[in-house]
């Protein structure tokens, strides 16, 4: 699940054949993961819909949820749960109480702040609320990274903007 796991599965369906280097970094022990929400709320649904829910990627990480009728907040919450955990590449982990199912991200820091969480469709009887990725805090340092290039010379390096390192 981690953002180094995700890019090179990335790199590979692109490019099979390049060599790649990766320095992994650990999340900052003092660090906030950031957390969005989905709350389904109402009694239960009194027609059947559909809902599909995005949580940063219409392509790698959007969940479709066939609401039936008599179907609760709660089954809702556990169906998006249970959509979300068989995704094994998704960065993040969820937990559903009584419908309103918490996402975290994988990692510690700014970036999760800035994962999009959206949702379409409907089931009457069934109200979505999302509350944005938030709170996420302390990136890891990258002050001395290339320190472990050494000589070598890259054409690229990539990290996340949001750590706001310049080279």
């Amino acid at each position: 699940r981690s953002m180094l796991a995700g890019m090179c599965r990335e790199i590979r369906e692109c490019n099979k054949e390049t060599r790649v280097d990766a320095i992994v970094l650990d999340d900052v022990g003092a660090g906030v993961a950031a957390t969005g929400t989905v709350a389904f709320t109402g009694t239960s649904a009194s027609a059947a819909g559909q809902i599909v829910v995005t949580i940063g990627s219409r392509i790698k990480h959007q969940y479709t949820l066939d609401i039936a009728v008599s179907d609760t907040p709660t089954n809702i919450g556990d169906d998006l749960v249970a959509a979300r955990t068989a995704d094994t590449g998704a960065p993040f982990i969820s937990v559903n109480t009584t419908g309103s199912v918490v996402i975290t991200y994988a990692h510690k820091g700014v970036e999760g702040n800035s994962i999009g969480l959206e949702y379409t469709g409907s089931a009457t009887g069934i109200t979505t609320t999302l509350t944005a990725f938030a709170s996420g805090a302390t990136n890891p340092t990258l002050t001395s990274i290339l320190d472990l290039v050494g000589d070598e010379r890259y054409q690229t390096i990539v990290f996340p903007g949001s750590y706001g390192t310049s080279f």
